[in-house]
């Protein structure tokens, strides 16, 4: 893979294969869309998905690139023999936890898939500085504070230049009526990084793709991403 490097995209369980090829190569992998279960929504979340992933592999953008925030997403899930229409349409917020700025590397992944290879090889150490970007689906309240709780006690908060945490496609929040973001920053306690939460490169439509070890900047102030190299850093 180091000698002949292609291109390795994915989300979900794909993390771990995406952060060892990474990790153990220095071949930059992307966080972005599946064939099927992305570019086979209907419009127009497929096209904007595309749009994004075509952006990045493409049209070669001049960097810095700043990601455009969709106008709308949905979580909607429908059968696949019986989709016969687009899903409903939410209208888009990104939500800012912390104000500030952080230029930094940036490890992307599925929490609950992150947390199965902790402490291997295969993982990044995280790093000073390191802006770190977690999504997860289907999880309830309890399960959601356990990992986070994980980062926690493994100190991954206190090296962390600024954190970045997706949308949760179908969260129960078991009668807590917390999002998902309220219930990290509970974890979290005092923390003085940018936060920016609800950002689109997870399980919702439509999905960013993301370099993993490349540079971005994080401006949770103007709530805006931006890559400034794409160039993958090993540490």
């Amino acid at each position: 893979m180091k000698d002949n490097p292609k291109i390795f995209i994915g989300y979900s369980d794909v993390s771990s294969i995406l952060l060892a090829i990474y990790q153990m190569t220095g071949v930059t992998t992307f966080y972005g869309p599946a064939l099927v279960a992305s570019f086979g929504e209907f419009e127009p979340y497929n096209e904007m998905t595309f749009k994004y992933f075509t952006d990045i592999f493409m049209e070669n953008p001049n960097l810095p690139y700043e990601f455009e925030k969709p106008y709308f997403w949905t979580e909607d899930n429908i059968d696949w023999e019986k989709q016969k229409k687009s899903e409903n349409k939410t209208e888009n917020k990104w939500v800012t936890c912390n104000k500030g700025v952080a230029k930094g590397r940036l490890i992307i992944g599925n929490l609950n898939t992150i947390a199965s290879i902790w402490g291997r090889v295969y993982m990044p150490k995280i790093e000073k500085g390191d802006i770190l970007f977690i999504e997860d689906t289907q999880k309830t309240a309890a399960m959601l504070e356990r990992l986070f709780s994980f980062l926690n006690v493994n100190q991954v908060f206190e090296k962390i230049g600024g954190l970045i945490l997706g949308k949760h496609e179908n969260f129960n929040d078991q009668g807590t009526l917390k999002h998902p973001y309220q219930i990290l920053e509970e974890v979290l306690g005092e923390y003085n990084f940018p936060f920016l939460a609800e950002v689109d490169c997870c399980h919702t439509h439509p999905m960013f793709t993301m370099p993993i070890g490349a540079t971005i900047e994080l401006n949770a102030s103007k709530q805006t991403i931006t890559l400034l190299s794409s160039k993958a850093k090993i540490s």
